[in-house]
């Protein structure tokens, strides 16, 4: 469901009229939430999420990237590291 060259999956909300609507991007995350990564530690303010990908072992950090915007804005996942998620979730593989 994710490609192997993919890192960052970076969603935006477009103005439709007069509303936000989620891009392609937006939809797929919320898909690959809900259908495919396993959540494996949250952050202590709640604000960001790990996940892993069941397929091959990475690891994928959600974060909300426009504070400025309501609800965080539109969802960012990103490939992080081992390491990063040990020092920043306490969770190891």
């Amino acid at each position: 469901m994710i490609a192997a060259q993919e890192t960052i999956l970076e969603g935006k909300w477009l103005l439709n009229g007069t509303k936000f609507v989620a891009d392609n991007t937006a939809r797929r995350i919320e898909v690959l939430l809900a259908e495919h990564l396993k959540k494996v530690a949250s952050s202590a303010d709640g604000w960001a999420q790990l996940y892993l990908d069941p397929n091959d072992g990475r690891l994928w950090q959600l974060t909300y990237p426009h504070s400025d915007m309501h609800g965080g804005g539109p969802q960012k996942l990103e490939v992080i590291s081992p390491e990063s998620a040990k020092e920043l979730y306490d969770y190891e593989v």
